[in-house]
């Protein structure tokens, strides 16, 4: 600080070239890191949010955009419910991945789009191509 409590334009510049090295480096300083907010925490109680850099590997657990094309296309191949496409891969969601018959544990990201052809293959093959190409 200067004379009069005015702050130089060096130490502003300091903290901001800090604050983005904290920001860069979040995920490796804080554990998980990331741009949305999850509901959990990390101390149990009412704390600091988990966070999370990438939503990959999606499974039981995963929240996002990411899981909700998945729900949709559980929906078309008739192992989801209708409805049941809220973004988060919970208990329903896991029994409708098993009874698919997929064998991909926490699917990557380039894994997704794989997936995602194989249930509209199976949905296709089980009530017939109109109705598997209605569902996309």
């Amino acid at each position: 600080m200067t004379k009069g409590g005015k702050i130089t334009i060096g130490v502003v510049a300091g903290v901001l070239v800090i604050g983005g090295i904290l920001y860069a480096f979040r995920k490796q300083i804080f554990g998980k890191g990331s741009s949305e907010y999850d509901q959990d925490t990390n101390d149990g109680g009412g704390g600091l949010p988990i966070i999370t850099i990438s939503e990959f590997p999606l499974k039981k657990g995963s929240r996002g955009d990411n899981v909700r094309k998945l729900q949709r296309a559980l929906i078309c191949s008739k192992y989801l419910d209708q409805g049941e496409d809220d973004g988060v891969w919970g208990n329903k969601t896991q029994s409708a991945y098993e009874k698919s018959g997929i064998k991909i544990k926490g699917i990557s990201k380039s894994q997704l789009d794989s997936v995602l052809r194989d249930l509209a293959i199976d949905a296709s093959r089980r009530f017939g191509s109109a109705y598997a190409n209605a569902c996309k």
